[in-house]
């Protein structure tokens, strides 16, 4: 299985605090708020929704975290 490579760009505040020893309460609370580091908003370069599920390969705006 491929690994799921995000954008360079994405950020959430889930960097900022140490990962919970109960991952069953993670999976059950609301999603994190993700944004870009290009726009500092919710919302990308390209006038979508920034999200880990979006910004993906195919993306106009998106660059990989390694350049291959």
């Amino acid at each position: 299985m491929k690994p799921l490579v995000v954008c360079r760009f994405l950020n959430n505040k889930a960097y900022f605090f140490p990962p919970s020893l109960d991952r069953e309460a993670d999976a059950r609370a609301p999603a994190t708020p993700f944004w870009c580091a290009r726009t500092c908003d919710p919302v990308g370069p390209d006038g979508n929704d920034v999200r880990d599920d979006r910004c993906l390969d195919g993306r106009p705006c998106f660059e990989p975290q390694v350049r291959f």
